[in-house]
């Protein structure tokens, strides 16, 4: 009987342990949140209060793009 030795030793070893661990994505630097893009979020959606568009801009980090993702998932 043959014992294939490869199979057994490949399979012996976890994947992870030959790769050298990968660098966590740093988040994008904070854009500061100004009043008027609070005031331009709220034009936008006038049915949502001030501050929590500020909060929502604020915990995207001043991306607007995420903000207006998030605002509409709320309305919904």
């Amino acid at each position: 009987m043959v014992i294939n030795r490869c199979a057994f030793v490949c399979s012996a070893v976890p994947a992870s342990a030959s790769k050298p661990p990968q660098p966590q994505p740093q988040p994008a630097p904070a854009r500061p949140v100004t009043d008027e893009d609070v005031a331009d979020m709220h034009d936008m959606f006038p049915d949502i209060e001030v501050e929590v568009i500020k909060s929502v801009l604020e915990a995207n980090r001043g991306d607007k793009d995420a903000t207006i993702n998030n605002l509409l998932q709320m309305q919904s």
